[in-house]
């Protein structure tokens, strides 16, 4: 039997590049060549008077992709100490004991399925001690079906087969209560059917006590896959999930400057000092690994940056995040959105605040108007036909009195220039770009050795490498789009 504990590990599914001279050649060679791409595609829609995706299957939903909150068992959870290897020891052991006792195998396990076995149970373990550790309630869910864990994909790790049922079985029995299940059943009168959740059981937490596990004793290795493409949602109740894609030069390009950015990351001096006590067990330090994710199957929608730590934590709580031993500040793009879509209709903003409406400007609700046009605008940017009515949350944040069309035309008087983008889909394509900017910043501050953990549309770096960071930034997006940007800067959770 052998129990594997973490070491030393590279950030893909790849072979880890390390970062020298002659692959930074490669990337600089290669990022130069996607950012022509990038301002090529710019180019190239300036002279459409309105910007339409081609797939008919886009969906006209309101609001733009969001990354999944339901907590699902996470598979690429390790030991990483020989307390923690001990600790699976001891349930492996129990499971063949437990097997014999009850007749349950005529003969042993093939070499290679008794190393998947031991994966997949070291795997549910470790995910149980880290939703003890986060002081987690809700469990996490997770597929019992045959069909869907017998797919060969490459987002899932090799030891998810179709056992996993008999093993999750196995250890919720009640001799060893390593787990406590709930299975999943059909609802049809709900939104969706109840997948099967997990919860740790009574007999793990008398093995924590045994081996004395502290959160330090199992960590997250790299997934499989950083580069992952999401299907097109058919309606706003759909659900869009990761599909298998050809590689091609492009995606492999996508891989590898993800790869050396998640090698970079991984390798900084990150620690965390909570502002609030309470919260302290809940990061977990190893978790820094970023994907890339695609949406509505295509390689150039979408494409922000999901994963870390840092990106699962309440704002107020980044407040604790230190990098090379300072204090976190975020670098946040203003308006980066319109500001490219400006690019591509091959004009500049006629105002500095482009959520603002002049209309308003001294209205006791400036402000709080200020943040219903904002979200009015992005919406416009996302849906594909006619806006029919205020988007959700907006009820006390746009003017009363005037219809959603009425609000729209607001916009469209303000901002002329880009109004034939409006209710096209844009948004989508726009986030691409964006994403685009955000990659090659982070790899340019890796160049000047300052360590920076991405937010979608920001970063995080330490304080004294703000005049940096501020410097590339604003350089990168110019030379992407030609504009010139305003940045937020502000203490990491501070508003």
């Amino acid at each position: 039997m052998s129990v594997f504990v973490l070491g030393v590990y590279g950030l893909c599914n790849t072979e880890t590049v390390p970062f020298t001279s002659e692959n930074h050649q490669y990337m600089t060679s290669t990022t130069t060549t996607m950012q022509h791409q990038s301002h090529h595609l710019i180019s190239s829609l300036a002279n459409s008077p309105k910007f339409t995706f081609s797939d008919p299957d886009y969906n006209n939903d309101y609001d733009p992709e969001k990354c999944e909150r339901d907590r699902f068992f996470d598979p690429w959870r390790v030991p990483t100490t020989k307390a923690a290897a001990n600790l699976i020891e001891d349930i492996i052991k129990q499971i063949d004991s437990y097997e014999v006792q009850y007749g349950m195998r005529g003969r042993a396990r093939q070499k290679r399925h008794s190393e998947n076995h031991e994966l997949a149970v070291s795997a549910i373990a470790c995910d149980m001690l880290h939703y003890i550790f986060s002081g987690e309630t809700n469990g996490a869910a997770i597929s019992r079906s045959k069909r869907l864990n017998t797919v060969k994909s490459r987002y899932k790790p090799e030891f998810i087969g179709k056992t996993l049922p008999d093993i999750l079985d196995t250890m919720a029995a009640g001799p060893l209560s390593i787990i406590r299940q709930e299975i999943g059943y059909e609802d049809w009168s709900a939104s969706r059917h109840q997948i099967t959740k997990i919860y740790p059981g009574e007999g793990l937490f008398v093995l924590m006590d045994k081996h004395n596990i502290k959160p330090k004793d199992i960590r997250c290795r790299p997934q499989r896959e950083c580069i992952v493409l999401k299907s097109t949602k058919n309606g706003y109740w759909d659900n869009s999930v990761p599909i298998e894609y050809p590689d091609t030069d492009r995606t492999h390009a996508y891989r590898a400057e993800l790869q050396i950015i998640n090698e970079w990351i991984a390798g900084g001096r990150i620690e965390y000092h909570p502002a609030q006590k309470e919260n302290e067990t809940q990061v977990d330090l190893s978790d820094r690994y970023l994907r890339r994710i695609f949406t509505r199957n295509r390689f150039d929608s979408g494409g922000r940056l999901f994963g870390g730590f840092w990106q699962n934590l309440k704002r107020r709580y980044r407040k604790g995040i230190m990098i090379e031993g300072e204090p976190a500040w975020e670098m946040d793009y203003r308006q980066i959105a319109p500001r490219i879509l400006y690019s591509i209709a091959g004009a500049k903003p006629k105002q500095s605040d482009i959520y603002a409406i002049p209309q308003f400007a001294g209205h006791p609700s400036e402000k709080n108007y200020r943040e219903g046009f904002k979200k009015l605008l992005n919406t416009l940017l996302f849906i594909e036909k006619p806006i029919s009515r205020k988007p959700k949350g907006t009820a006390r944040t746009l003017p009363p009195g005037q219809c959603v069309t009425e609000l729209a035309d607001m916009l469209r008087d303000n901002h002329p220039d880009i109004s034939p983008y409006f209710e096209s889909g844009i948004g989508h394509h726009l986030q691409f770009l964006e994403s685009e900017i955000l990659i090659d910043v982070m790899i340019k501050l890796m160049e000047k050795g300052i360590v920076a953990l991405p937010l979608h549309d920001a970063v995080m770096v330490p304080k004294s490498r703000i005049p940096e960071a501020n410097t590339i930034m604003r350089n990168t997006f110019f030379h992407h789009t030609g504009l010139n940007i305003d940045l937020s800067i502000k203490e990491a959770g501070t508003e």
